[in-house]
């Protein structure tokens, strides 16, 4: 039987530290994918509340947008 993506991308198996910072990653990457721009000042600002850089916003973002779903 197949499983669904969860398990593929090994969620079901994150330890609960990871999965954590994923859920953080997302409130604050979520609301960015919803404006028509991410200014340097957004990411900024999303780069210093879970920790990441602002090139991984911009990752963030563009896998969002893609669909990808994924935000580790």
């Amino acid at each position: 039987m197949a499983e669904g993506p969860v398990a593929e991308r090994g969620v079901l198996t994150a330890p609960a530290g990871v999965w954590d910072a994923a859920v953080r990653q997302a409130e604050v990457i979520g609301p960015l994918t919803e404006k028509a721009g991410v200014g340097l000042a957004d990411a900024d600002e999303a780069a210093a509340m879970p920790g990441i850089s602002r090139r991984q916003v911009d990752v963030l973002v563009g896998r969002w947008h893609a669909g990808v779903g994924a935000v580790l």
